[in-house]
């Protein structure tokens, strides 16, 4: 289920809309149960188990069901391929700050869209997007936090071996600094996933910062001669 999973079952409880869910891991469903007594069927996995979950899922069995996937990066066509014209939804919840929730409505699902519509309002904030615009937005508000985060962590440890200074507390000034909260990245990125491939990408990069706070010290060193 993950994290994305686990936050919209948690804010469709509290709005008190029953949820029946399934979980690998906890075994407290199965698929096949969840789909017979679901009209909206929510899919938030990993797009690497999409296959997988492609040929568990009976073709008559998902008839008339909607779907509502958060799988990122994954395009309409690639379900449409295998489950054929279902009615589809693509959704990009972000679990920090005050993001709405971007969705992107498919061809097949225009019947549903206003039930789909209200669903998901009671999400939160809503705002609808052209699937061609799904990534971006993915990168800016479901993968924002935690590249942005890295890459002041990573700051901040430039900062605090130029300074002699303790990594986290170096980390800590700056957060609060700028008044936002450290969050455990962890929870954000999943293994071999696309917030992970950022980070990656970053901590590759640690010369940057390096060069970036030399730059600073070589002014203030200048000034301090005027």
């Amino acid at each position: 289920m993950g994290n994305v999973g686990g936050w919209l079952r948690a804010r469709l409880k509290r709005r008190k809309v029953k949820v029946i869910s399934f979980d690998r891991k906890q075994k407290d469903s199965s698929l096949q149960e969840v789909i017979a007594k679901s009209g909206v069927v929510f899919l938030c996995l990993r797009p690497q188990n999409l296959t997988r979950l492609f040929k568990e899922l009976d073709t008559n069995a998902i008839a008339g069901k909607v779907f509502i996937t958060a799988a990122a990066a994954v395009p309409m066509q690639k379900y449409y391929r295998s489950l054929g014209k279902v009615p589809l939804v693509r959704i990009m919840p972000s679990l920090h700050g005050r993001s709405p929730l971007f969705f992107s409505v498919g061809e097949y699902a225009s019947s549903q869209k206003a039930q789909v519509i209200k669903l998901l309002n009671t999400l939160g904030a809503t705002e609808e997007i052209p699937e061609k615009e799904m990534d971006a937005y993915m990168y800016l508000v479901s993968s924002g936090a935690a590249v942005v985060e890295e890459f002041l962590a990573q700051y901040a440890e430039a900062v605090a071996a130029k300074g002699k200074l303790p990594k986290q507390k170096a980390a800590q000034m700056l957060f609060k600094a700028l008044n936002i909260p450290q969050t455990d990245i962890a929870k954000i990125k999943t293994k071999a996933g696309i917030t992970a491939a950022g980070i990656i990408a970053i901590r590759k990069n640690k010369k940057f910062f390096k060069e970036v706070v030399m730059a600073m010290a070589a002014q203030a060193a200048k000034i301090q001669k005027i």
